[in-house]
């Protein structure tokens, strides 16, 4: 791959971070001491891809692993399945579990 054509990382955002009625209904929908959250794979700062939600609690440091955030293992795994079937190619990853960095070959790659 010389040049990706684009460029795609994955962040954790709180779910209805991007619309108020989606907002509201997670603040309706969480357990009290947690927040619904999901996964967004980001292009550009548009969102591209996302992933099922899941509770993180709200209170104190979260860890955010498998055992503090019950389901975040199995969202990130099938946020980089349905990616990596569309012909992303993982390049790497940062310090917290979620964030993983891919590219898109550009042509003739």
């Amino acid at each position: 791959m010389d040049t990706p054509s684009e460029l795609l990382m994955i962040q954790v955002e709180q779910a209805g971070a991007r619309s108020w009625w989606a907002s509201l209904v997670a603040t309706l929908t969480a357990v009290p001491g947690y927040r619904l959250h999901r996964l967004v794979a980001v292009v550009d700062g548009s969102p591209r891809y996302v992933s099922a939600t899941f509770m993180a609690p709200v209170i104190g440091a979260v860890r955010w692993d498998e055992e503090a955030v019950p389901g975040l293992t199995r969202c990130l795994t099938d946020l980089c399945a349905e990616i990596e079937t569309d012909g992303w190619v993982r390049t790497g990853r940062d310090a917290q579990l979620w964030e993983v960095r891919y590219a898109r070959p550009g042509p003739g790659s």
